[in-house]
């Protein structure tokens, strides 16, 4: 996804959203002219850890440890510890509140790169972000425009499959498509 960026009008810079084809890792791409503020909620009990040092290719991190027993789907206690890597390039600050169920993250302008990063355990975690941290964004997105365009491609050709007189073809085919 590509987001053009505002301010009081003017153009203020792009914002680029993928998930890595290869990785469980979400990418945020910002390239922008103003400063962003992002504040990320979070539902307790959960552990934040600076683990900036950790992470060699990164400018920093937070490890969030969500304890066992937490229900997801509103139904499911899941037995073990969850992990999620935050990670992130560039002129990036996080601001934790002592008491507060968020921290802020603080994006400078200029280029700086976001990563959500998960897997199965800590240790695939880890492997995860510094795989994530050392690959170049260029690389992760190209591979990722790449499986999308091959997973599109086996996709049938609904327009040619409906017929004209179907009635409100048009909707099912926007509704297909998006």
């Amino acid at each position: 996804w590509s987001h053009h960026l505002l301010s009081a009008g003017q153009a203020a810079g792009e914002m680029v959203d993928f998930v890595d084809a290869e990785l469980p890792c979400l990418v945020r791409h910002l390239q922008t002219t103003i400063p962003l503020h992002f504040r990320i909620d979070l539902v307790p009990p959960i552990t934040i850890t600076d683990n900036s040092s950790r992470l060699a290719d990164a400018g920093g991190g937070l490890l969030l440890e969500i304890p066992p027993g937490r229900y997801f789907y509103h139904h499911y206690p899941y037995p073990q510890p969850v992990y999620h890597q935050l990670a992130w390039q560039g002129p990036v600050r996080a601001a934790q509140h002592t008491g507060q169920d968020y921290f802020d993250l603080l994006c400078e302008p200029g280029e700086c790169m976001l990563f959500f990063i998960g897997g199965k355990d800590y240790a695939q975690v880890i492997v995860n972000a510094e795989a994530a941290l050392s690959t170049p964004y260029e690389v992760l997105g190209e591979r990722t425009r790449k499986f999308w365009q091959a997973f599109t491609a086996r996709r049938s050709d609904f327009n040619a499959l409906l017929p004209q007189s179907l009635p409100r073809r048009e909707q099912l085919l926007r509704a297909v498509d998006d």
